[in-house]
């Protein structure tokens, strides 16, 4: 059965979409793409809240997107990644808004359910990718985070794209970040976590940030996922005193 809630390229369809926060208010929205019906539909989502003012745009090329994005310096950029082929020039545009629209955030929407794209998009520079399968409550769920400068990575695919980091990843962890990996999986505090390794708060933060730089996870689910695939939840505590 189709998603009723599916954002509707050719209508904009936004039963039950979610609002931003009342904290964030006017927020200036760019709406590009090369498809000008999934362009005005993913527009038209957006609009129903007031406290949106959205700009939508037909670019062609990634040229065509970054001179928008020069001029008009949104808040949030929400492309339309409508072919894998585009993402080769997605870091160029982030590149752009870098340099001449460092407060923007971007958020991608799109139908590729793929993780391998969805993690290149994140670590291009987006907050967000979002399956337009998924429904307009998805789509403001993911402007809302990226308003607040978080990310948000559409449930269809964030699973993949955590096995895919583990099966790609290179990096070793110390002894000691697996400790702090299990720990942390298992739902402890820092301060807990201190108290059972004896070390710091400000040295166990040290350690979730090394995990966090060699594994590209920092979530608690994605933490869990992680220990649970290399099999440490399955042995006893590191350290029950």
């Amino acid at each position: 059965m189709p998603n009723e809630n599916a954002v509707d390229v050719d209508g904009g369809s936004a039963e039950g979409a979610a609002s931003l926060a009342p904290a964030q208010q006017h927020r200036r929205v760019l709406v590009v793409g090369g498809q000008s019906v999934s362009v005005l539909g993913i527009g038209r989502v957006l609009e129903t809240d007031a406290r949106l003012k959205v700009s939508t745009a037909v670019t062609p090329t990634h040229l065509d997107a970054i001179r928008k994005i020069r001029g008009l310096k949104p808040d949030i950029l929400v492309t339309d990644l409508y072919k894998a082929s585009a993402m080769r020039h997605f870091p160029e545009v982030l590149d752009a808004i870098a340099e001449h629209s460092p407060h923007t955030k971007v958020v991608v929407v799109t139908h590729i359910a793929d993780a391998h794209a969805a993690r290149q998009a994140v670590r291009a520079g987006s907050l967000s990718y979002v399956l337009k399968e998924e429904g307009a409550d998805v789509l403001m769920q993911a402007v809302n985070e990226a308003s607040e400068g978080r990310q948000y990575m559409s449930p269809k695919v964030a699973l993949d794209v955590v096995h895919l980091s583990l099966q790609e990843d290179t990096e070793v962890l110390s002894t000691r970040e697996l400790e702090v990996l299990t720990l942390v999986a298992r739902g402890h505090t820092h301060t807990e976590i201190a108290e059972m390794l004896f070390l710091s708060v400000r040295t166990v933060e040290a350690y979730r940030g090394q995990i966090h730089s060699k594994l590209g996870i920092g979530r608690r689910w994605e933490i869990y996922k992680a220990a649970d695939d290399r099999g440490l939840l399955a042995h006893g505590p590191v350290d029950d005193q």
